[in-house]
């Protein structure tokens, strides 16, 4: 049941198709035997969090120290900061440390002689490997450096050496599931030659792959020992383009009251912009897409050829074919799919934390 009365932007997550699309991931994961360490920060939610924890997941991944700091409160134990150590945040991190199994992960020297001096509690850590994304972590080819800090890892007091952990960003360039697997295979061939390397040094070398592309995608996690994807659990209009789920699978919309309509432009304006959906955008043939229009037909949810083209900071243009324009109404709410699940909940967590709703 959709809420009967929305006034403002107002997000509206549907738990049924989260759980749905949670345990096609798991089901998949458990025929490889790979751990499953779904990333929070795509819902940042207490709902979505117990959700998770009653399917039976007992590990996840986060984005910053203060984030693991909220999900232990919400009784994880068992949490990864997946973003490079910020040593500004030691005395946060000990705390931690003291409360839960926590997971860091480096990819520079002089960090891990910091927190060999300055650790107080004992932590795992996973050496982050830049496969080709060029965000962070240590290059793939870098054989050196990586079997240097594995070596000097695995002889602190306080570290313990979790082995080697890579997100393949590349694959939201991708667009349909062949080029997603031709990259990952690349990708896969690579870390598997690291792998074989710490082996060989006698380290540890578990490998954790994250990103949604690839865990939806793959049929099955042979070789892989970890996964955290975070944005499956909503997914969004992204993921649909590049072909990583079906737009029956997204579990996220932005109720959007219409406050205007332009017959000659042929556009309804809505309440709900830049600072709802963020300013992510996916290029299409005919211009930039920041949202997709869902209706309901026959109790289905279909897509009306309705995108949002344009934002402003709390302005959003919405395209309209000349059949549908007279079918909405001021008054009306509109639901729209976003490009970036995990940037519209974190907004309306920063903005408008009241103004999420959880449909069961």
């Amino acid at each position: 049941m959709l809420p009967e009365k929305i006034i403002r932007p107002t997000v509206v997550v549907d738990l049924k198709k989260v759980k749905e699309n949670i345990l096609s991931i798991i089901n998949k994961a458990t025929h490889s035997n790979t751990s499953v360490r779904l990333h929070c920060k795509t819902h940042q939610s207490k709902e979505i969090s117990n959700l998770i924890m009653n399917i039976g997941i007992t590990k996840i991944t986060v984005s910053s120290v203060e984030m693991a700091e909220q999900f232990a409160e919400y009784g994880w134990k068992d949490i990864c900061i997946a973003f490079p150590v910020n040593i500004l945040e030691i005395d946060a991190i000990n705390a931690l440390a003291s409360r839960v199994k926590l997971y860091l992960i480096v990819d520079h020297s002089d960090v891990v002689t910091f927190l060999d001096q300055n650790l107080s509690h004992d932590i795992q850590v996973w050496i982050d490997i830049d496969a080709g994304y060029g965000r962070t972590g240590v290059l793939v080819s870098d054989n050196r450096e990586i079997v240097h800090l594995a070596k000097q890892i695995d002889h602190s007091e306080k570290m313990n050496l979790a082995g080697i952990l890579t997100h393949s960003g590349e694959t939201y360039a991708c667009r349909g599931k062949e080029d997603i697997l031709k990259l990952h295979q690349g990708v896969f061939e690579t870390l598997k030659s690291v792998q074989s390397i710490l082996k060989n040094e006698g380290l540890a070398y578990q490998l954790s792959v994250g990103d949604t592309p690839i865990a939806s995608t793959l049929t099955h996690f042979e070789g892989i020992d970890e996964i955290r994807p975070g944005n499956l659990a909503l997914y969004d209009m992204t993921q649909s383009f590049i072909g990583s789920c079906h737009h029956s699978q997204i579990a996220i919309s932005l109720a959007c009251p219409i406050v205007s309509k332009y017959r000659k432009r042929l556009e309804l304006l809505v309440h709900a912009g830049g600072v709802h959906f963020s300013k992510d955008a996916i290029e299409t043939e005919t211009g930039k897409l920041y949202g997709r229009c869902m209706a309901l037909s026959d109790g289905r949810w279909i897509t009306p050829h309705m995108d949002v083209i344009r934002l402003c900071q709390e302005h959003g243009i919405v395209s309209v074919q000349p059949e549908q324009f007279d079918r909405f109404n001021i008054g009306d709410t509109l639901y729209i799919h976003p490009v970036h699940a995990c940037m519209v909940m974190n907004l309306f967590k920063s903005v408008s934390q009241d103004r999420v709703v959880y449909l069961s």
